[in-house]
Parts: structure tokens; sequence; C-alpha cells
């Protein structure tokens, strides 16, 4: 064990007689930044330039400490350096030597630093928020005077207020992800690396479409997939359908009717009540986001009417008038019973099964007309 100055000895390798030491200065130690497991100090450059590095001593504070005095534990020739041989909640001193061609200068006097696990916390870690205006909470040792906040890693323009356990910080405006930085500063004059929590900014909700598959009239028991598109993921959607249900939640998770998961469009299939009945409803979407941003409602661009089919009726004949008169074929049919009983439409094909897509050549309306004469016909023709 060698002396580096009279009230502290160090220990290390120093090739000349301490009491003989380079008349070099002690270098002008600037920062000691502190995290877990680690101590970086900084120092300015040296005047003298024939300084060619810095050695760097450390001892623990312990109650034998002034026993064990500095250890030599590292040696450079940038201007800083980091200690990682180092433990969270535990007392060290520094001191730093300049040198010159392998010998030491005079040492700087002890500064102390303790390592500590340091946090920074956003809004209770909550992912989102609605309000540009956050609250940060803060873990780590006590001692703590004050500390930076910055959106920027290198705290551009930050400036030092005072500390406490929990404080406010306003977001950039503009919605997005958010990254908060927070330095903190100790009174011992130490001060902590960089330490941060993100957040989302989600000011609003906006509903982009709301749509249903298939026709506009369906019947009951049919199934009927509803979408309301928003754009995000996350959020509670609802679509209503008047006088027929309301605020039936649809999802984004690729399940029960939704076609793709996490595409920001939620969906459901829903099967229409039995014997439900509506006419020209309005099918209208809501959403409120993860944040809480409630969208304004939203119609679909076209009405659900919900009725249930009419009874069929039997086609009694369909009879060829024979010539001289005029081509012309005369239908016959039953009765129907329906209540509600709108109109009889008579289609026409050249195919055995005659379907909605054929053309539509007659309407009766009266209940009890159960005939029609249809002269838009050919000779020769089935």
């Amino acid at each position: 064990m060698v002396a580096c100055s009279s009230e502290d000895p160090i220990t290390g390798t120093n090739p000349i007689d301490p009491a003989n030491r380079l008349d070099i200065t002690a270098p002008e130690l600037t920062t000691v930044t502190v995290g877990s497991n680690r101590v970086q100090l900084e120092w300015e450059r040296h005047a003298d330039t024939s300084v060619d590095g810095t050695v760097i001593f450390r001892r623990e504070v312990t109650p034998d400490a002034e026993e064990e005095g500095f250890k030599k534990v590292g040696e450079t020739d940038a201007l800083s350096y980091l200690d990682v041989q180092v433990r969270d909640n535990r007392q060290y001193e520094y001191k730093i030597a300049a040198t010159r061609g392998g010998f030491y200068g005079q040492d700087t006097t002890a500064i102390e630093a303790r390592p500590g696990f340091f946090t920074a916390v956003i809004n209770n870690q909550n992912p989102f928020t609605n309000q540009p205006s956050v609250t940060l909470t803060f873990g780590g040792l006590p001692g703590t005077e004050a500390v930076q906040l910055s959106e920027s890693p290198d705290f551009t323009a930050a400036t030092w207020r005072a500390f406490a356990s929990s404080v406010n910080f306003t977001l950039s405006s503009g919605d997005g992800d958010k990254t908060v930085y927070a330095r903190l500063r100790f009174t011992d004059g130490t001060q902590s690396f960089p330490v941060f929590d993100s957040i989302r900014l989600d000011t609003r909700a906006i509903i982009a479409a709301v749509s249903f598959d298939g026709s506009d009239v369906r019947a009951p028991g049919e199934t009927v997939r509803f979408s309301v598109d928003v754009g995000e993921t996350d959020g509670t959607a609802t679509v209503s359908v008047a006088g027929l249900f309301s605020n039936v939640p649809v999802f984004d998770d690729g399940n029960g009717g939704d076609a793709v998961a996490g595409d920001g469009i939620h969906s459901r299939s829903v099967l229409l009540p039995a014997g439900s009945s509506v006419t020209a409803a309005r099918v209208t979407g809501n959403y409120t986001d993860a944040a809480g941003n409630r969208a304004s409602a939203l119609d679909a661009p076209r009405t659900l009417t919900v009725r249930r089919a009419p009874d069929g009726v039997t086609l009694l004949s369909a009879t060829s008038v024979p010539p001289p008169d005029n081509a012309a074929v005369l239908i016959t049919w039953s009765q129907s019973t329906d209540g509600d009983f709108a109109a009889y439409r008579i289609l026409r094909g050249t195919s055995p099964t005659v379907g909605a897509s054929d053309k539509l050549v007659g309407t009766v309306t009266n209940r009890n007309t159960l005939e029609f004469r249809d002269t838009e016909v050919a000779e020769g023709v089935t």
C-alpha cells in the first residue's frame, strides 16, 4: 500500500514514490452519474497537454473505510469512466489523478456516489391517456433534490425542478406514442442516468364507417354481419338497429364474424330475433376508445328492413290461349291468407326454375284477384 496524499492512502502501482509524484494538478471532475450497479465519472480535459490519461481510485464507505483505503479500479485516456463493479445501495468514494508516462499526478478530493435502481412511471403504467397533462411517479433512493423531465433523451432545453415523489408533465402536441425521460439529482451532487416511461396520447376517436352484409331486406332468424370501422384495435364498439336491438358489442378479434383480427374493423354476426319486424331501420355504430374518447355515433348509409316472408301461394295453372286470339298465357293461383297481404308478383323465365332475377311481368294488389293474363309472350317459346 502506498499513499497518494497525507490523508488517504491509495493502493495501486505508482512507479514512483508518492512523495515525489509528478507536479500535475488534479483533474476537474464535472459529473458523477449513478444507476443500477454502475457509476460514471466525467471530467474536463486537462490543461497540461502532456497529460496522457487518468487513473481512477475507489473505496466503499464502511466502518473500516479509512483502514481499507482507496484502490485503483481503472485507467483511461478518455474523459469519462464507467464503473460497473459496484452494487446498488452501497456508498462509494472516488478520486482521480492525471497520468503522464504511467506516473500519477495529484489526486482529487474524494467524491461520494451511491448507485441504485431508479424508476419513472407515467400515470400508474396506464398505456393510454386522452389528456396531454400526465403525472410521473418516481422510485429510488432517498436524498433526491431535483429532477429534469424531457421528451428528448439528451434533455434539450430541460431545466431542473424541485423533486417530489410525483410531478406533472405536459406532453407535446399530436396524438401518438410519447416517451418521457427523467434525470434525478441528489443532495450529494451526483445525478442519475436517464430513466423513462412511455404512453400513448390519444385525444379523439372516430368512426370511419358502419355497414352490414347482404341485402337491405332480411327475414327473422337470418344472420347478418355488422361492422364498425374505427381504425383502432382496442376500445369498445357496438351496433344498434332501431326497434330491433341496442348496443350489441362488435369485436376486432377474428372471431364470431370478424374477418381479420387487428385491422381496426370491429365486426360480429348477429342472429335476427325470431318474430322480429322493422322497416327501414337505422343501423348505428358507437365507439369508445381505450383512452376513454367517445366517437360521434354514425349511421350506416343504408337502412335494414326485417320482416317475415309471406306464406307461399300455389300456382294452379298456366294455360296458353289458343288461336285465333293473340299469343297469351293465363296464370291462376291460390289465394293468400297473410294478414298483411300487399301484392302478388308474377315473374316469367325461359327455364324450369323461375326466380327473383327473372322478368317481373305483372303485379296484382287485390287479394281476391287470382289470375293474370300475360300477353307479352311469343308463339313457340316455352
